[in-house]
Parts: structure tokens; C-alpha cells; sequence
């Protein structure tokens, strides 16, 4: 693996609160019931297709209503925090030699304010930004080209089922994480190549990848 490629919502930043909030402020513009902590538990278990299709927003609303999101989320950007020790395994990752990029359905423009308040432009590459919600696929295919690699070398960390079927669909390795969006089970459902807890769980995982790989090289 040479190549790993990001999610940017409650993947790297840790915005799942602020999306909340931001929805819930939402709701009475677009005719959905509130956001409460029964209904939000309930819609973790969902993937992205279900939780519209629930919403009682009519089909032609729904790209408003993700612009809305995408440009209050861009306002409330002092309050998102890096996801904890994710910077920890950017550092350790580049310092490996591994090329790091992200491909996310957010606004350009929100994801490079975040990485110079956070300091972490220099461990991005590529970003592909601005995406429609289910395309991050053909994103992922171009900046694979980009890089000039395999499917094989190049793998999609991702906090939600579509991030799964995103990988799945461009070829690479899908690897999910259960600090964002989607809970354990429907993660697990959706069926990741791997899925972590924790930051560091992903670090040691590409470490034991590598180390594998270097072994079976040795004695090919």
C-alpha cells in the first residue's frame, strides 16, 4: 500500500456534533422531525441512501439541503476539533513514506481553512473535494490515476457506509473507522476490508501490512 486516502467528516475532523446541530437548526425549513438522541442513534444505523429516503425532504430539496449544511458547517469551523490522535498517525504515516490524500463530499473551501488552522496542509497531497454525495468512487479513481498505482496500493478510510461502497466501487481497499457517522453494526453490515476504534488500530494495522508485504517479498 503506497497511497491512503481520507474522508474528511468524523473521519479526520470531528464535525458529527456540529452536523447535528446544524440539521437540527434545519429541520423546520425542510418539514423533518427534529434531531433527538433516539432518532439520531437510530439514523447511525442507516446508511446515507436511508436517511434521506426517511427524511420527509422531497427529492428535488435534498441538494439544498445539503448546500445549507455544507455552508453552515463552513460558518461553525472554529468549533470542529481534530478527531483525537488522528494527527499522531498523519505524522507517522508520511514520515513512512506513505502518500495521504482526501476525498470528501465538503467544500473545498472548508477543508483547507480546517488543515491551515490544524497546520496539516503538508500531509495532503491530493484533495478532491466538493463531491456529490455518492460519487466519492470516481473521485477516488481519478486521484488513484493521479498517483500512477494499482487498486491493490491504494486504500479509502472512511467513517460511513457510503465510504464503503465508494472503495468497493473504485477497487481499492475500504477501511472503516467507528469514531464518525455510522455506528459499529452498520459499518460492520456494509462489510469494510477492516474497521477501527481507534487511530492508532489503523497505524498499527498499515504497519503490519507493510511488514507483511516486505516479508513475503523477501522469500518470493
Amino acid at each position: 500500500m503506497r497511497l491512503i486516502l481520507f474522508d474528511f467528516d468524523g473521519t479526520l475532523a470531528d464535525s458529527f456534533q456540529a452536523v447535528v446541530e446544524i440539521l437540527d437548526r434545519l429541520s423546520g425549513r425542510f418539514g423533518y422531525p427534529r434531531l433527538t438522541p433516539e432518532r439520531i442513534a437510530r439514523l447511525r444505523d442507516c446508511d446515507s441512501r436511508m436517511v434521506l429516503q426517511n427524511s420527509n425532504v422531497p427529492p428535488w430539496q435534498r441538494p439544498w439541503l445539503i448546500y445549507c449544511l455544507k455552508r453552515e458547517l463552513q460558518a461553525d469551523l472554529h468549533r470542529l476539533q481534530p478527531i483525537q490522535g488522528i494527527e499522531d498517525v498523519l505524522r507517522e504515516l508520511r514520515s513512512a513514506g506513505y502518500r495521504l490524500g482526501i476525498v470528501t463530499s465538503n467544500q473545498r473551501s472548508t477543508v483547507d481553512r480546517f488543515l491551515t488552522l490544524m497546520g496539516w496542509r503538508h500531509y495532503f497531497t491530493w484533495i478532491d473535494a466538493s463531491l456529490r454525495l455518492f460519487s466519492k468512487d470516481r473521485a477516488i479513481s481519478r486521484v488513484r490515476r493521479q498517483a500512477g498505482l494499482q487498486r491493490e496500493a491504494v486504500a479509502y478510510v472512511g467513517d460511513e457506509t457510503r465510504d464503503v461502497e465508494a472503495a468497493r466501487r473504485s477497487g481499492v481497499v475500504s477501511l472503516s473507522v467507528a469514531w464518525g457517522f455510522n455506528s459499529e453494526r452498520a459499518l460492520r453490515n456494509s462489510q469494510p476490508d477492516m474497521l477501527f476504534q481507534h487511530p492508532q488500530e489503523l497505524l498499527t494495522w498499515v504497519r503490519s501490512t507493510a511488514a507483511a508485504s516486505e516479508k513475503s517479498q523477501t522469500h518470493a
